[in-house]
């Protein structure tokens, strides 16, 4: 068993919080970026400009305690895992981890920038045989070329698509906007695909309508961070999903059912993450 897996399953929070800061460091390599060492025993690259993530990996080790169990629980040795909005590596690596060299793990990653500490960090951890990075957007299917792309200014982890009303000029004093390729995911690529983490800050829904045929050949666990002020709604959702049989993780890496009645009325404006298990044979004989 992974050592991280261990930690993770059999120690309570607490205890688990600890140990990773307890046996995290890290050091200033020169030109922006830091070398950390994270969930006590990985390696990941991370940038001083950053303060919404980075500071977690250097004081921490650790982000998202829940959503990371979660990985632990559910990733199993030789899974392929696909990590859409990877940012700087955390649930790439982990990921990587966890599968083990039997498994495979595709992070897609569009920011130039992020991208290079990424790729740096599953080439130091030695993922890079079940490890690929690509440095590209997934966008609506059918969508290729260039797309603007905003990183706001010491935020790199949020950064998204211009929303219809937005120009590069009226962001300016706010961050950075420049051209991002798009890419592609085809199922052919794949001989399983059992889990896809999704984090892509209002793109939610263009990324499952491309992921669809993925979707539907290998009915992997989807889990995804979406939020219902970014231009979309409940129904558009399950429409996209085709199915309302949603469940969401909470803090405590427990999953509970997730309805409109909920989504309309609580956490407006926050974060909810979305869990839909594809293989659920109610989802697999269209049964909503």
């Amino acid at each position: 068993m992974s050592n991280i897996r261990s930690v993770l399953l059999e120690q309570n929070r607490p205890a688990a919080e600890a140990h990773f800061a307890a046996n995290t460091r890290s050091e200033y390599l020169g030109n922006g970026t830091l070398l950390c060492k994270i969930l006590g025993n990985l390696r990941m690259f991370v940038l001083g400009d950053d303060i919404g993530f980075s500071p977690h990996m250097i004081f921490d080790g650790y982000w998202e305690f829940w959503l990371t169990r979660y990985f632990a629980a559910v990733i199993r040795p030789g899974d392929t895992v696909i990590d859409v909005g990877a940012n700087l590596g955390y649930y790439t690596v982990l990921a990587a981890d966890l599968v083990g060299p039997s498994g495979k793990v595709v992070a897609i990653e569009p920011n130039p920038a992020v991208f290079r500490r990424l790729a740096a960090s599953i080439a130091l951890n030695g993922f890079g045989a079940q490890t690929s990075a690509r440095n590209v957007a997934l966008a609506g299917a059918g969508e290729s070329g260039t797309r603007p792309f905003f990183v706001p200014e010491g935020e790199p982890k949020n950064g998204r698509f211009l929303a219809p009303h937005e120009t590069p000029e009226g962001l300016a004093g706010h961050g950075s906007v420049f051209d991002v390729a798009l890419g592609s995911i085809n199922p052919d690529e794949f001989e399983r695909v059992d889990l896809i983490k999704i984090d892509v800050e209002g793109a939610e829904l263009a990324v499952l309508d491309h992921l669809r045929p993925v979707l539907q050949k290998f009915r992997p666990k989807v889990i995804c961070e979406v939020n219902f002020r970014r231009g979309y709604s409940y129904d558009r959702l399950v429409a996209t999903l085709g199915t309302d049989r949603l469940k969401h993780l909470d803090f405590h890496s427990k999953l509970h059912p997730l309805t409109r009645e909920m989504c309309e009325t609580e956490q407006m404006g926050e974060d909810w993450l979305l869990f839909v298990d594809f293989a659920d044979r109610q989802i697999s004989r269209g049964e909503n």
